[in-house]
């Protein structure tokens, strides 16, 4: 009983700490889903910023406007991925529409004047003046251009230098773009079994794939941490994607690649992390 009292007396003193911490902070950052948690029950706020507010899910965003006492600002661009809806009855349902993109379609568009080669997308007379931020500081120009004439109208102006978005060292094209076919012949990626994430066996044990990591590109830039073994494993017991890409880390940081642990940079959002 002693000791249950003090595990009690522990989970106060916790929440207590939290509810100062929230109290005190003037941003709090959250994902959509978090924004439901308990920790912010009952509190609201007089700005709320969605970002990419475009791959959301109407429900999904739902749950931060709840939490709105004054403005909303929904932050995305609706010529990019759309919200992720596995289910076909829920897509019949409209859920594959964002929040950003039926507020634009019902006249609501965002706030401040838009360049006229983006005006064309958006509604006749809309209630409120748009913004659309059309230079891009991501892609190389060359990556760039097939954007702003497939999407934007040729909107897209240029804020990167190519010069800073050199290719790296022993890069196997003239241009700075490369494609990796990893369909495979067996159907691509399918469910693992037993879970909820998805598996590409010809994208993660490509001999190709990981001999172009290693060779052809040279060690990652700008990339540092550990990847020790006991630290892969206790990733790898979560998720079928995730067992196999430590088998590339393993191929690229052997024999077959040389690198070291510390040079090798995962960086993958996978269902139901």
């Amino acid at each position: 009983r002693t000791l249950q009292s003090g595990w009690a007396t522990l989970r106060q003193w916790e929440e207590r700490m939290r509810d100062d911490i929230l109290a005190s902070a003037e941003v709090i950052c959250s994902t959509l889903i978090g924004a439901g948690s308990e920790s912010l029950c009952g509190r609201t706020f007089s700005l709320v910023v969605i970002d990419e507010a475009t791959q959301a899910t109407e429900p999904r965003a739902s749950i931060a406007l709840a939490l709105a006492r004054g403005r909303v600002v929904l932050v995305g661009d609706p010529q990019q991925l759309p919200p992720t809806t596995l289910s076909e009855e829920a897509r019949r349902a409209g859920l594959a529409v964002s929040l950003f993109e039926r507020a634009l379609a019902a006249g609501v568009a965002p706030y401040l004047p838009i360049s006229p080669h983006i005006s064309p997308y958006l509604p006749v007379s809309p209630r409120v003046a748009p913004v659309v931020l059309t230079t891009q500081y991501r892609m190389h120009p060359l990556l760039a251009a097939f954007s702003s004439a497939a999407f934007y109208r040729g909107a897209l102006t240029n804020g990167a230098d190519p010069a800073s978005r050199l290719p790296p060292p022993r890069w196997p094209s003239r241009r700075p773009l490369l494609f990796v076919d990893a369909a495979g012949r067996r159907g691509g990626e399918r469910a693992a079994p037993g879970g909820v994430s998805v598996l590409n066996h010809t994208e993660a044990h490509s001999r190709g794939i990981s001999r172009g990591i290693s060779g052809n590109l040279g060690k990652p830039r700008g990339i540092s941490g550990n990847l020790g073994e006991s630290r892969v494993r206790g990733v790898s017991v979560l998720h079928t994607e995730a067992r196999a890409v430590a088998d590339v880390v393993a191929r690229v940081c052997g024999r077959e690649g040389g690198a070291a642990p510390s040079d090798v940079g995962v960086v993958s959002p996978y269902l139901g992390q």
